[in-house]
């Protein structure tokens, strides 16, 4: 569907809810979409910015990031 994208950027977009298809980019930066609730299928990512994203709860299959920034959540795992 995306092709051979690399980066993609979707920050401060609250109508995104589903970004399972996104697990192959090598960046994404998805900041304040608090629609978002499941990031279960981005632990393929290289860097996942999620900064501000209150909606998401769970981070234990995103293992194999190189870069996480979950600066401003809601929730903090680590």
């Amino acid at each position: 569907m995306l092709g051979n994208l690399h980066t993609l950027d979707i920050g401060f977009n609250n109508k995104i809810t589903d970004v399972s298809m996104l697990g192959n980019l090598h960046t994404l930066n998805m900041s304040r979409c608090n629609g978002i609730t499941d990031v279960s299928m981005l632990g393929n990512l290289h860097t996942l910015n999620m900064r501000g994203c209150n909606g998401i709860t769970d981070v234990s299959m995103l293992g194999n990031l190189h870069t996480l920034n979950i600066i401003g959540c809601k929730y903090y795992w680590l």
